[in-house]
């Protein structure tokens, strides 16, 4: 979680509630390792309401001081729907100030994480077709190395931001088997492969038009994007869904399994 607080009351209260806020739900927000599926998020007025019951519930905890009812909740989902921001202001009367935070949307069942054949420890599905400019790519070709999976659309906000955040990742394990495989679904294949191109990605692209019974989405059962899976050196799923890129932890874990085969 990345907290902020405004016109704080107090230097100290700041300091808490940072504290409290960052250490509580933090490492989330950095994609650390999570259990269960995570696909999508709860009904959003659902979401909202445990969303501020979270915070307000931080908060106290963080500071006796910090009294709900001086203030107004509001919880707005953010872009890429992963997280809530949560504002509290301050009533009237009750001084000034106000607090925010920022918190996790909680995880739902989805088809994917309902398959048996989805979870971890089962072979990755067959996953292969075509890149950017017509040729062959399969994911039972990177066997050896830990695979990140990925499943994106054009114009999509989250797939934006990890391409702005995977570029350093894709870096740290340079030289050693690792690797990202993207799936890019369009309304058509000409269009992931537009988007696929101006992406200018230096990882692998599977490009495929809207899903059918045969597309690698429908193999997955992939409802929303951006969707990730960590597959390790066998072939087999490790994590996934989920909205986050895995931890490097766990990418460190599977790496260094397939570097003791080599």
């Amino acid at each position: 979680m990345s907290p902020a607080r405004s016109s704080a009351p107090s230097i100290r209260l700041a300091a808490v509630v940072a504290l409290a806020l960052s250490s509580s739900v933090g490492d989330l927000r950095a994609g650390a390792s999570q259990d269960g599926p995570d696909a999508t998020a709860a009904a959003p007025d659902e979401a909202s309401k445990a969303a501020v019951e979270k915070a307000a519930k931080l908060l106290e905890d963080a500071d006796p001081e910090f009294r709900v009812a001086d203030f107004d909740a509001k919880a707005s989902p953010t872009v890429d729907g992963m997280f809530h921001r949560v504002e509290f202001r301050r009533k009237a009367g009750a001084g000034k100030g106000r607090y925010e935070a920022t918190i996790p949307v909680p995880p739902r069942e989805t088809a994917a994480s309902r398959d048996p054949a989805l979870r971890p420890g089962s072979p990755a599905p067959k996953t292969a077709g075509v890149d950017p400019d017509g040729k062959p790519v399969d994911l039972a070709d990177l066997k050896g190395k830990a695979v990140v999976l990925v499943f994106c659309v054009p114009n999509c906000p989250p797939c934006k931001d990890f391409y702005a955040n995977a570029a350093e990742l894709y870096r740290d394990f340079d030289g050693r088997p690792f690797a990202i495989l993207e799936v890019m679904g369009g309304p058509t294949i000409d269009a992931a492969r537009e988007a696929a191109r101006a992406a200018a990605l230096p990882w692998p692209v599977i490009c495929e038009g809207e899903p059918d019974d045969d597309s690698n989405q429908a193999r997955w059962k992939v409802e929303i994007f951006t969707t990730f899976w960590l597959i390790d050196p066998e072939g087999r799923i490790v994590a996934g869904p989920s909205l986050r890129p895995p931890a490097a932890t766990d990418v460190e874990a599977q790496v260094r399994r397939a570097e003791a085969t080599r």
